[in-house]
């Protein structure tokens, strides 16, 4: 049985265009081992911990783990417009 599946629909030109411009990037950061590896983690537990809780611990302690970073995540409130902890 054969299935012909195009390499590049015409459709599909900006989508791919846009995947390839993602793979230059990465290539052009030059991420260590780690950073790669915790950029992954990231993403990963970004989008397996669903609450908003759970995603600014992801974005505190995802880089303590890896990188060894202690960090605090700071955001302004829209009614005071101050800085308070998350």
């Amino acid at each position: 049985m054969t299935i012909y599946c195009p390499t590049d629909p015409p459709e599909l030109a900006t989508f791919m265009a846009r995947i390839r411009e993602k793979r230059e990037d990465y290539e052009r950061y030059g991420f260590t081992h780690i950073q790669g590896m915790t950029l992954r983690a990231f993403f990963d537990l970004a989008q397996e911990f669903e609450t908003l809780e759970n995603f600014y611990r992801v974005c505190v302690f995802v880089p303590k783990e890896f990188m060894g970073f202690d960090s605090c995540l700071y955001l302004v409130d829209p009614d005071t417009r101050k800085l308070q902890i998350a």
